[in-house]
């Protein structure tokens, strides 16, 4: 038993752009010193749309957990979800652009500009969000990019001058893209993807995540 726990058990992590592994080390931070036969290898991997969902239906091979905002249906479905917290919806805005220097926009400061969102079909809560733009505000020209970003998406805003609707956490993403929060009350969970059949020790972390985390 104590060769176990000193080799200890290693717990391989996703890590990418867009869903940094860091989100999950900052919160096992204060753990660490408590349950130290856990150990994290961060695995890197390429979240592109030709290739995520790839990547979440191989866990278990490779990489045994991701940490991001999830919400897709066919994410869902193709692997377990522990909800961790929220991330506050936001808008980028490419640098030089009217809004840019902006602390905080309303939605009336986007009627008129075009905003790239994720297509209507696969994450229900975004899909109310654009029911709720195109029954109340039709004057935000709305344009679909897929159903999952990854970096040319960031960089189609950037070149055409079209806002983004995007999450807080990826503030920095862009370097000529400037992430304002926006006057309402919509969030996005994210949390840890893993195997629909994940091994013991990812089952045990797991048990151990749902039971300190807040």
């Amino acid at each position: 038993k104590n060769a176990e726990l000193t080799k200890g058990i290693t717990i391989r992590v996703g890590s990418s752009l867009l869903n940094p592994s860091r989100v999950l080390t900052d919160l096992w931070a204060p753990l660490r010193e408590k349950y130290p036969k856990y150990k994290f290898h961060i695995v890197p991997y390429e979240d592109t749309k030709e290739q995520i969902l790839s990547v979440i239906s191989s866990l278990g091979e490779r990489i045994d957990l991701l940490v991001g905002s999830f919400n897709s249906k066919t994410m869902r479905e193709t692997a377990n979800y522990l909800n961790l917290g929220e991330y506050q919806l936001c808008v980028a805005v490419p640098q030089g652009h009217p809004l840019s220097a902006r602390k905080e926009l309303t939605l009336r400061d986007l009627h008129g500009e075009h905003l790239m969102m994720v297509k209507s079909g696969d994450t229900e809560l975004l899909d109310h969000f654009h029911d709720m733009l195109t029954m109340t505000h039709p004057q935000i020209l709305v344009e679909e990019a897929g159903y999952y970003y990854d970096m040319d998406t960031f960089n189609a805003c950037e070149q055409t001058g079209s806002l983004l609707l995007t999450l807080d956490v990826w503030t920095n993403i862009h370097p000529s893209l400037v992430t304002l929060p926006v006057k309402w009350e919509y969030k996005m969970p994210y949390g840890i993807l893993y195997s629909k059949k994940p091994s013991d020790d990812v089952e045990e972390f797991i048990q151990l995540i749902k039971s300190v985390k807040v």
